[in-house]
This record gives C-alpha cells, structure tokens and sequence, in this order.
C-alpha cells in the first residue's frame, strides 16, 4: 500500500502502524491517546512525511517483538529487522532532508531560516522519535549521542525557531480568543529529549543539554519555560475542541507533572555535580540537598496525597503523582548514595523515602504489572537501600522481568548484577554506587558501541 506521504507499506507494516497507539513509547506518557501530543503527531505530521511514519514504524516493530507479541522465532526476527530497516532508512532520509534545506550561501540564509522555521515542528519530531528509538531499542550509545548532538548544534544555529509566547497577557489583557492552531509542540518534544538526556547519561552520553538550554539565555529554551509550555499545549492547539473532562485532566496533573520536572532536573545536577560538570560552582552536595528539601516542603500535598491514597482509580493523575513522588523519593536516595556512600546513617527522610517507594511499587504492580516499567530507576534504588532481604529479592525479581523490555533496562540490570557481585564479595561493606556507574560509563565510551548484544536483542 503506498500512502499519501509516498511510503509503501508491507501487511506488516501496516500492523505496526495501528499497533502505535498501543505502544509503551504512548503508554509511558499516559495522555488519553486522541488528545496526547503523540496521537496529534500520529494522525497529522506522520501523514504527510514519511520519516515521521518510518520512524513509528520502526519503534512499532521493535516494541511489539520485544513485549514478545509473535508465536515464531521467524516473526519475531522478521519484526526486528524490519524495525531496522525503517530506522536506519529514516536516518538517510533525514540526512538528505536537512542537505537539502540547510545548505545556504549567504545570498539563502534568510530563505533557509524561514525554511527552518516552517519546518520546526517536523524536525524536532523527528528529532524526538530517533532519540526515543535510540533511548529504548538502541543498540549503541553512540548513536543516541549523534542524535542529541544534532538537537544541540539546532539550537545553537537557530534559536529563533523557538519563540517566548506570552499566551495569559495576550488572550486576558487583549481579550483575544485563542484560535486553533497556536503550537507548542516542538516545546514538549523538546522537554521530553532532556529528560530522555539526562536518564542516558551514565550510559555513556556526553555534554549536556541542559547546559545548552541555559547557556543560550533565550527564554523559549529554558527547561521551566518548555515545562510551562507542556502543560498549556493541548488547550493551545485544539482551542475550543478541547474537551472539558480533558482540560481537568490537565489540571488534575500538573502539580505533579510539576514535581516530576523538578525531581529530572535534580537527577541531572547530583550527576553533574559528582562527576565535576556542573555550571553552578558554589554548588556542593549540601546545598544541592537542601534544595531537594525545599521542593520537597513545597510539594508536601503530592506526598501526603501518594502516602495516603486507599485506591486506583481509573484517572491518570493518581497513577501521575505515584510516579512524580516515586521519582522524587528516589533523587533523595541516590543524592545520599552518590555522595555520601560509606555513610551507614540513614535519618527519618531516608527511612520514608525508602517506605514510601516500595509501597508505591507494590501498590501499582497489584493494579497493573505494566505500571512499574516507567520507573525502573525506583526500583534499583530501593533495591540497594532497603535492608529487607524480602523487598530487595522482589525488587531484583521485577528488573529482571524487564530487562529485555528497553535497553536502558537493560542497563540497569548491568548495574544490578555489579552492586549484587559487590555484596557477594563484600558482605556488610557499603556499595559505592557512584565507582560502580563510572566503571559503565567509562566501558560504553570504550566500546563505542553500547552494550553487550546479549540484553540488545532477545
């Protein structure tokens, strides 16, 4: 079948595509798929281009023959090398594309910014899909890295795609009614490449685009400004079409949706801070702690919320708030793992932190097993912290169910196996986990192609 965009699609190819929407990329972000920015980007972009469509596919492929969705070894292969193909076709395409638009003499420049600017959304999307696919399917670290030096050296060439919008003055001094059409697309693609960044780090990526985002002081970049932008983009976009049970959903999850941007960006300065990069020179792991504390004092509804929430419900912010206070609880471990690693001490917000994570786990995984694959990081620190040899063989046991899911999992289990060798060899003496990550980060930069093929493919 050939589509719209000029792509010819197999049978097959045609599964993968309507298996999209049920996905773990789309089951990560848990929108309601008809007004989640993906669904947008599946039913409009991805029509029309054919990177964007190849891109699906390939991550289509790869998802369905890793959650094992094919009875034969042939399927299975078949779907692999398929979600292959379309990847690395896509990765030419692309490469032509943007020969095609960005080579400019000084009498094009103007022409190819305007083109640049037009095209913005279709580059960072798929921008966003070959860094999700690298993030989840890759097999080498350095392909994840070229894919994010290609968003950074975008940004520096032409920071003018993004635009500081000032939409409250506008639409509530001038009384304008928003119209359809108002995108900030390319600000939640965005958002979402940083926070894809700073979870690969100690998988062996360099450089920082965080320090991009900020190094450039244009106020579209900044990662709040992009947060703020993430939150307000479906009320933006569809205007009037945006349902009420939608824009309450928003609503319902924005505290938490906030906390768990805070709880990201955390997690990049303990490991900037650790290994030496960080931009903040007063900072020290002190102060960086009491950091942690305010925004923890700040969000206390979100914890007494997680703590004391009896049910899950079908609405999405109480499984939003579960994962943001999951996340949180877990910076506050690794901040001490991190720094403070022959410390045998654990005060009153350790100890909680340790009980509130595993009872979050516990809870979601008795709803939906699906639930705790979005915070697999959780469930290593937990394993490491708790003292209960109970909830640290179940820990161990749940990352193993997922290794073969995504290669970050897969590299999770990597540190797994070091920290458990370690208390083998070692009994009673403290794990230093911050030696154990450089030892993996250092080992991806050396072999310059990821990790062992063994938990790349299955």
């Amino acid at each position: 079948m050939t589509c719209a965009n000029a792509l010819t699609m197999t049978a097959a190819d045609l599964n993968y595509f309507r298996f999209f929407p049920s996905s773990s990329v789309v089951f990560y972000y848990m929108k309601p798929w008809e007004w989640s920015s993906l669904g947008f980007l599946y039913k409009g972009p991805a029509a029309t281009n054919k990177i964007i469509m190849r891109m699906m596919l390939a991550i289509a492929a790869n998802d369905m023959y890793r959650q094992g969705y094919f009875s034969t070894s042939a399927e299975k292969d078949a779907a692999r090398r398929r979600g292959q193909y379309h990847y690395e076709l896509a990765v030419k395409e692309f490469r032509q594309y943007l020969e095609e638009h960005g080579t400019a003499t000084n009498n094009e420049v103007q022409k190819v910014e305007r083109v640049l600017e037009s095209t913005s959304e279709t580059i960072l999307c798929i921008m966003f899909l070959m860094i999700t696919y690298e993030w989840y399917f890759g097999h080498s670290i350095k392909h994840f890295q070229l894919h994010l030096e290609g968003v950074r050296c975008l940004l520096k060439a032409h920071p003018e795609i993004f635009i500081t919008r000032d939409v409250t003055d506008m639409i509530l001094t001038s009384g304008i009614k928003l119209n359809k059409g108002l995108s900030f697309i390319p600000s939640q693609l965005l958002l979402w490449i940083l926070y894809m960044e700073i979870s690969g780090h100690s998988r062996g990526l360099m450089g920082s685009l965080y320090d991009t985002l900020l190094e450039s002081e244009h106020s579209a970049l900044h990662p709040d400004y992009l947060h703020q932008c993430a939150r307000i983009w479906g009320r933006c976009l569809w205007a009037e079409e945006y349902p009420d049970a939608q824009i309450l959903d928003d609503m319902e999850n924005h505290r938490a949706l906030e906390l768990l941007h805070h709880s990201v960006i955390i997690w990049n300065k303990i490991w900037q801070l650790a290994s030496g990069n960080n931009r903040d020179l007063s900072m020290t792991p002190e102060t960086l702690y009491s950091e942690i504390m305010k925004f923890r004092g700040l969000y206390s509804d979100m914890f007494i919320t997680a703590k004391y929430a009896t049910s899950l419900s079908a609405r999405r912010a109480l499984y939003t708030i579960y994962f943001a206070v999951c996340s949180f609880e877990t910076q506050i471990l690794y901040h001490r793992r991190i720094f403070f690693p022959t410390s045998r001490t654990l005060n009153d917000i350790h100890r909680q932190a340790i009980a509130n994570i595993l009872e979050m786990l516990y809870k979601q995984y008795s709803v939906d097993p699906k639930l705790i694959q979005r915070m697999p990081w959780s469930i290593f620190m937990v394993m490491i912290e708790t003292e209960d040899p109970i909830h640290r063989d179940w820990a161990v046991e749940r990352l193993r169910e997922l290794r073969h899911l995504h290669e970050g999992h897969g590299y999770i289990n990597l540190l797994v196996d070091e920290v458990l060798e370690g208390q083998r060899m070692y009994p009673g003496k403290m794990v230093d986990l911050f030696e154990i990550l450089q030892r993996q980060y250092k080992r991806a930069d050396s072999m310059a192609g990821g990790f062992p093929s063994n938990l790349s493919s299955t």
